[in-house]
């Protein structure tokens, strides 16, 4: 859901930044889209990226396509210094409460990533919410909602 959702919204989703690779489900599923033709692929910690060559059998391979750039760098640095521009930006962060990960949640976060979205584009976030507490999901929804005017809701489980 995390990377057919956003590609679905966006007006022209052409261009796409993956942020937190895991074990590259989100990157596969936005490249079964054939509109799309460059991706991001964010990722600062290396031996995920190591590790990833076991899921290539259930994830597509995405490090192999040839629209897919690796870039081993903290998505939201990226995103402060990047002049590039997206039409989707889907962020798949550890949980807030994880040391570092909290300002991938914050509203400084949402607006660098706003500013970064072509006309038409869409930001996707995933939370999980048994993480955190009802107060601390309504704070991250608010913050979302105070650098997006629109914003939808989409529950699978405890995601």
């Amino acid at each position: 859901m995390l990377g057919q959702l956003p590609v679905l919204f966006a007006a022209h989703p052409e261009t796409v930044a993956v942020i937190a690779f895991g074990a590259g489900m989100t990157a596969h599923s936005v490249l079964t889209h054939a509109e799309v033709r460059d991706v991001d692929i964010l990722e600062f910690e290396p031996a995920v990226i190591h590790a990833s060559e076991y899921f290539d059998l259930i994830n597509g391979a995405p490090l192999k396509d040839p629209r897919s750039h690796l870039i081993l760098e903290d998505g939201r640095i990226h995103l402060t210094y990047t002049d590039k521009k997206y039409d989707v930006i889907t962020t798949d962060p550890i949980s807030p409460w994880i040391a570092g990960s909290a300002n991938l949640y914050s509203k400084n976060y949402y607006d660098l990533a706003r500013a970064r979205l072509n006309p038409g584009g869409v930001v996707c976030q995933w939370m999980q919410l048994g993480d955190f507490s009802e107060n601390s999901f309504k704070t991250i929804l608010n913050s979302m909602r105070r650098a997006f005017p629109q914003v939808a809701i989409f529950i699978y489980g405890d995601d």
